[in-house]
């Protein structure tokens, strides 16, 4: 059987989305979804904001914001494979371990 060009294409919708909610549903609990600017359109074509917060995400945020109010403990990034945004994340999530390392010092002092 010959599969057109866009029942092919479907087929990698269907198998990227079911891989991406198998990943979520991993991930026990609310988690926030910080993701890259430039894979903002792709996601929207693989899975739809009511399918990802069916798996857990909670709330949704673009990588380049400054200052993100997260709200939940766990995150999942979802970035382009580069040097420069893997550093990025990086720097951030070792800023905010810093940052609950003190918290938790200064707790403990009181």
């Amino acid at each position: 059987m010959n599969k057109t060009i866009d029942q092919k294409l479907y087929s990698l919708v269907q198998i990227s989305q079911q891989k991406l909610l198998t990943i979520l549903e991993r991930i026990v609990g609310f988690k926030d979804l910080i993701i890259d600017d430039c894979l903002m359109k792709p996601l929207e074509r693989i899975v739809g904001a009511s399918k990802l917060r069916s798996k857990g995400i909670d709330k949704m945020y673009k990588l380049n914001s400054d200052n993100l109010p997260l709200t939940n403990p766990e995150r999942v990034f979802l970035i382009n494979a580069n040097l420069k945004t893997v550093k990025q994340v990086c720097d951030r999530i070792n800023s905010e371990l810093s940052s609950e390392i003190i918290h938790n010092l200064e707790k403990s002092h009181q």
